[in-house]
């Protein structure tokens, strides 16, 4: 029986050495990390026993998932630090049924259940336990976690006229790998995202007399597409209902990975309004001087007093950063309200490849590194 720990705790560890039938494979791993790599490279482990404490910048929830995700039938043995019952529901679901606590483990009983004593009549016990009243909990928990664990599917970038929302969502799609990713100009007056991947605004041979969202769409690689064309369908009187925001979300949330909407800046556009609040997170960028950060400020207030917009659907990209930029530290306490999920250094080749067109440009690893911390922090 093959055996990795990931406990903090040295008596156990040892006791666990002591048994004949078990192997124990490596020393005890102090951090998560550690445990990810170390399934990575040894692939014959028949039982994890891990501690909920154990340091790492995943939360426990996250951490399983990855676990499990590197060997779906691997055994988990799991420490709590106390009674959770949300959690303990989780674990379930993940098949994972040898929860103990810290403050209540018998090292002998501990060794006994891994040997398989008694394991199968506690499970039934357990079951026989949970009546309808019960049930229906864990329902209700269950759903709450889906919710929890929900990916930010439908971005929106917000910012003032020239945060550089455009570049921006280019590099964020480009730096999204092995993902159907579409990105939707919805700035109907300034739309230029075409004019930045050197493609034409709307595809060939389309039926401008009746237009179809889906008729909009352009390839431009094998993971990326591109709508930049929605004056066509609002061309009248820009006026844009939550109704017809909502079906177009519906219409393509099915074929992609992530959708990526470019806003306009300008503030008196309800659409704008319709699109922050149908998506899953919305991203603000701040350009670090006093100027953009006032401009910032008050259509930040515009869109949580007028529109109505909750301040943790909003999320900070400090973005064209450079030496002369206002500090991080300060930028944090004027944006105290929000959290700012990272920062975008300004780069000088960004005006040469707008002229030379995005289509063929590959973000280089110190851009991509940025933008994978903000997929990351989103």
């Amino acid at each position: 029986m093959n055996i990795i720990t990931a406990l903090s705790n040295p008596e156990l560890h040892k006791e666990l050495k002591s048994v004949s039938e078990f192997n124990i494979l490596t020393k005890d791993i102090q951090y998560q990390e550690g445990v990810i790599e170390t399934l990575n490279e040894i692939h014959k482990v028949d039982i994890l026993i891990i501690s909920e404490m154990i340091p790492g910048e995943l939360n426990i929830y996250e951490f399983i998932n990855k676990i499990k995700k590197e060997n779906k039938n691997l055994k988990i043995i799991i420490f709590l630090k106390e009674k959770n019952e949300e959690l303990e529901i989780f674990l379930y679901s993940k098949g994972i049924h040898d929860i103990y606590y810290d403050n209540k483990i018998n090292i002998n009983d501990f060794i006994k259940n891994i040997k398989g004593k008694n394991k199968i009549e506690k499970i039934e016990n357990k079951i026989q336990k949970i009546n309808n009243n019960k049930l229906f909990q864990i329902i209700r928990i269950i759903k709450k976690l889906k919710n929890k664990n929900k990916k930010n599917k439908i971005i929106s970038i917000l910012g003032t006229h020239g945060s550089g929302k455009s570049i921006f969502s280019i590099n964020l799609i480009k730096s999204i790998k092995n993902k159907k990713v579409l990105l939707i100009d919805f700035d109907i007056i300034n739309n230029s995202i075409h004019t930045l991947f050197g493609v034409k605004k709307y595809p060939i041979n389309i039926n401008k007399e009746k237009i179809k969202i889906e008729d909009l769409i352009i390839k431009i690689n094998n993971n990326i597409n591109l709508i930049c064309g929605l004056d066509l369908i609002y061309k009248k009187n820009k006026k844009i209902t939550e109704e017809e925001i909502k079906n177009i979300f519906i219409k393509l949330n099915n074929i992609y990975d992530y959708i990526i909407v470019d806003t306009s800046s300008e503030c008196f556009f309800d659409y704008t309004k319709f699109i922050i609040q149908n998506s899953d997170i919305s991203i603000f960028l701040v350009e670090s001087n006093l100027i953009e950060i006032e401009k910032s400020k008050k259509l930040l207030e515009m869109y949580i007093k007028n529109w109505n917009i909750k301040k943790d659907k909003i999320k900070i990209i400090i973005n064209k950063q450079n030496k002369n930029s206002i500090y991080k530290k300060i930028l944090k306490n004027i944006f105290l309200d929000f959290s700012i999920i990272g920062e975008i250094k300004y780069n000088e080749n960004y005006n040469t490849l707008i002229n030379k067109n995005f289509n063929n440009y590959y973000i280089n690893n110190k851009i991509k590194k940025e933008f994978l911390t903000v997929m990351k922090n989103i």
